[in-house]
């Protein structure tokens, strides 16, 4: 499916929101579908959405001001009690890894004089991005 743009004013906020619960419900489901494949390993799965703006360098579980920079993050860590799963990084980059993947569904960005809006509503890499997952997973 095509992203949703539009010019951001006040009246839109109830849509911008009402979307990103939406995707995180229909992201929900669809990801519940592998919560026991991942418990037969003794993972669970954390799904929710977090808020950034990049252009402040903010991040919160909790939405955050409207404004240029914007954006609404789903993400799915896999759980070992409780904590989210890491592996040891061996190229230099990082010094471990954390199994965890996320999916930008909304953001803001400055277009011109105005403030546009992204909505993002495709969920056609879920189940790939889950299967790769459980797969890391299954190899620690």
């Amino acid at each position: 499916m095509n992203n949703i743009n539009f010019v951001f004013n006040p009246d839109k906020i109830e849509k911008i929101v009402d979307f990103e619960n939406n995707m995180l419900k229909e992201y929900s489901q669809i990801i519940s579908q592998y919560s026991d494949v991942f418990a037969e390993y003794g993972y669970s799965l954390d799904v929710g959405c977090i808020w950034i703006n990049n252009r402040n360098k903010s991040k919160s579980k909790s939405r955050i001001k409207f404004q240029n920079g914007y954006s609404c993050i789903i993400y799915c860590d896999v759980l070992k009690n409780g904590e989210v799963l890491r592996y040891n990084a061996n190229d230099g980059e990082a010094d471990y890894y954390e199994v965890s993947t996320s999916w930008i569904i909304s953001y803001i960005s400055k277009s011109f004089f105005s403030l546009k809006v992204t909505l993002c509503p495709a969920t056609d890499d879920i189940k790939d991005e889950i299967t790769r997952l459980l797969k890391t997973a299954k190899n620690l």
